[in-house]
């Protein structure tokens, strides 16, 4: 039957299997592993959004991805995948921390992809000092971390934080209490 449960007709509609009428370049891939292992229970919606947009890119850009890392700015992030500044940060953070993602070596100096300043002697007098290009965090996918099981991988992380804090409180305290 149709999805919508009948047909326009009397009698139903046969059901049929939807065509794979999409080009393997637009279609994106995701391990099995990331639902039997929990991980679409485990991650906030914000965290699963930075993950799928960050496996659109590496399959928009596999050599990129391989090589150096891809990386989204503002604009097309919020208007390409709906992700605001701290969803996309936050997401990426929680990601590293549970091993879903890494940095990705930073670029040569020379794989700039524009240049400094722009050619020209007349311009490069005007502007006597390059400015610093922003370089945008870059991300790998690990898909290694997917099979294993989601809850464990985040008590271990969330035990190693909560660890973390409680030192720092508690040489606060003390460095509170010899001041």
């Amino acid at each position: 039957m149709k999805e919508s449960g009948r047909g326009s007709h009397q009698r139903p509609d046969i059901y049929t299997v939807p065509a794979n009428h999409w080009h393997p370049s637009k279609t994106v891939t995701i391990p099995a592993a990331f639902f039997l292992n929990g991980w679409v229970q485990v991650l906030t919606p914000s965290e699963v959004a930075t993950w799928l947009a960050l496996r659109v890119l590496s399959k928009w850009a596999p050599d990129k991805h391989q090589e150096s890392g891809v990386f989204l700015y503002g604009d097309a992030r919020k208007e390409e995948f709906g992700l605001r500044r701290d969803a996309w940060e936050d997401g990426c953070q929680q990601l590293l921390g549970f091993g879903l993602i890494r940095f990705a070596r930073p670029m040569k100096d020379g794989e700039s992809a524009a240049p400094l300043i722009p050619n020209g002697w007349l311009m490069a007098l005007a502007e006597p000092e390059p400015r610093e290009r922003y370089e945008p965090h870059r991300y790998q996918l690990t898909d290694q971390r997917l099979v294993q099981d989601a809850v464990e991988v985040c008590r271990r992380e969330l035990t190693l934080r909560q660890r973390v804090l409680d030192r720092r409180a508690e040489e606060a305290c003390c460095a509170s209490s010899t001041a």
